[in-house]
């Protein structure tokens, strides 16, 4: 019970992400994504990737990431690179 009240309350605090992608299902996207996740210091804490079910055509893919950061300044500033990269990132 503890960590979920926590969980939520770093949420809140913006100092955890959950990001929501439909990438296209090539070689190197995925890397990419995390790799300018890392540039800017963030933290990937779960990957989700549905490749077959969940993704909404057959040339993509869903890609479900959470992500900690040290706070709502430097999750907005990930974010804004991960769109520069032509990336549709959704919270939630």
């Amino acid at each position: 019970t503890l960590s979920n009240v926590l969980l939520r309350q770093l949420l809140r605090d913006g100092r955890i992400l959950r990001l929501r992608f439909d990438i296209p299902d090539r070689p190197g996207v995925l890397a990419d994504i995390a790799k300018r996740v890392s540039a800017l210091g963030g933290n990937v804490i779960e990957v989700q990737h549905q490749q077959l079910f969940g993704a909404p055509t057959a040339q993509s893919t869903e890609l479900l990431l959470m992500i900690e950061v040290r706070d709502r300044a430097q999750g907005d500033a990930l974010v804004a690179a991960l769109e520069a990269g032509d990336y549709v990132v959704r919270r939630g």
